[in-house]
């Protein structure tokens, strides 16, 4: 893997993850990271709350989790270097968009967190 794949897939992956974003950006992001060589799709996967997507993967422990239906991206996670893969850290999406509401806290917090 070169550092360039590594910058773009964070960057990408930031702004997938931080900011509401369009169709049209979400398309072009899930394109470029498509065309590098570092980055695989390792097929139907769950995220950490138990909905499936695809995942897409960078160098065996940084992965995205993509709703295929609407393009949406569902979780970003990272996995342990070693054999065993154990999930390390995870930030699930489950609402992306502009407001001018102030923020709420949430009642719960998810067990893993």
């Amino acid at each position: 893997m070169n550092d360039n794949e590594e910058f773009l897939y964070a960057q990408a992956t930031s702004l997938l993850s931080q900011l509401p974003t369009t169709s049209q950006v979400r398309a072009a992001l899930y394109r470029m990271l498509a065309s590098l060589s570092s980055v695989k799709n390792i097929g139907t996967t769950a995220d950490p709350l138990g909905r499936v997507g695809t995942g897409i993967e960078l160098d065996g422990t940084r992965q995205i989790i993509i709703e295929e239906s609407s393009g949406r991206l569902l979780a970003v996670q990272e996995r342990s270097p070693d054999r065993t893969g154990t999930l390390t850290s995870w930030t699930a999406v489950t609402a992306s968009g502009w407001t001018d509401a102030s923020p709420r806290l949430p009642s719960t917090i998810v067990p893993g967190n």
